[in-house]
């Protein structure tokens, strides 16, 4: 009887660095003959179900399998023991006192967990060291030869030479694996098109930009924690792009996605009756009314005719591969 592969998946980080690390599994899954099981967790960085934001996914040739799961499953609630091929474990049970054994035993209980997620914890559990593949290990490849001026798509080409030995590799020598990831491990082909938001948030979507034409252009001006971007991207050189939009075509006008309120406000009063947005109703990624809100801004940049997008974000780059759009980075 032929055994069943899978990769279990553990997509981390925003919504576009979750969704860029789907998009590359289904993609290793189909090439292999892999099932895909999800593991999407709700936490700060993304505090939203999956089905809460996006309709279920299917494909002929592969099974794929989304579960939501608690806040730090399943690392959480794994004894990290010894040294993996990929690096050493934070703890060696071995060699620590008993009283201290015992507090890091009851924190990672299983005692909260249902009876589905105990039963992907022990298949996890026993996983040899080289059928599982860890994000923090991942971040220094990424990251290697890179700098704060180097392109996302660039970054992403390099990771992705990189990391394809590797994820051949593990896949040819385990029927199972299990991975944490947040980036694009290998080359886009789809445009997301399996991807459709529940109605609720797919009829925004269609109530904003049912009116866009081939004069609406796309602007996401990342801000708050990402250094590159507020580094590269800066509001100045988002002013001097409107104003020779603007300049080429008086009829032209700009669909805002940001995530400072401020900017946004500025950008707004700057150039009177421009400017399309969102009703947001947070910006915070720890409630899940700004991931919806997330979700819309995201298809909404990707039904108008061009994207000029900041410089090394995710979203930015996803929304111009969701749309099949050309992408300027300012």
């Amino acid at each position: 009887m032929e055994i069943k592969k899978k990769i279990i998946l553990r997509p981390v980080g925003g919504l576009c660095n979750r969704l860029r690390a789907l998009d590359s599994f289904f993609e290793i899954c189909k090439k292999y003959n892999f099932d895909l099981e999800v593991l999407w967790t709700t936490d700060v960085t993304l505090n939203s179900t999956f089905d809460s934001l996006f309709d279920p996914i299917s494909f002929n040739d592969i099974k794929v399998t989304i579960i939501n799961c608690p806040d730090g499953f399943p690392e959480r609630n794994l004894v990290k023991i010894g040294k993996s091929s990929a690096g050493d474990f934070a703890i060696d049970l071995n060699k620590i006192s008993n009283p201290v054994k015992n507090y890091i035993k009851k924190l990672i209980t299983t005692k909260n967990l249902s009876l589905e997620h105990r039963k992907i914890l022990a298949e996890i559990k026993k996983l040899g060291f080289n059928a599982v593949i860890r994000n923090e290990n991942l971040d220094k490849v990424y990251l290697q030869n890179s700098s704060l001026e180097t392109n996302i798509r660039v970054l992403d080409q390099n990771f992705i030479d990189r990391i394809t030995p590797i994820i051949s590799d593990a896949v040819n020598n385990s029927n199972k694996l299990y991975i944490n990831c947040c980036y694009r491990v290998a080359e886009l082909k789809s445009n997301y098109d399996y991807l459709r938001p529940i109605d609720s948030i797919g009829n925004k979507i269609n109530s904003i930009s049912e009116n866009f034409g081939e004069n609406m252009i796309g602007l996401h001006v990342r801000r708050t924690d990402h250094v590159a971007s507020k580094a590269i991207s800066s509001n100045d050189k988002f002013k001097k792009v409107v104003d020779a939009e603007i300049e080429n075509n008086a009829d032209v006008k700009f669909y805002l996605s940001t995530d400072d309120p401020v900017f946004k406000d500025d950008f707004i009063k700057a150039y009177p009756n421009k400017i399309i947005t969102n009703d947001v109703n947070s910006y915070d990624r720890n409630n899940s009314l700004a991931i919806q809100d997330a979700v819309v801004d995201l298809f909404c940049l990707s039904k108008t005719n061009k994207i000029y997008g900041s410089h090394q974000s995710s979203f930015s780059q996803t929304a111009a591969d969701l749309g099949g759009k050309k992408e300027i980075i300012v």
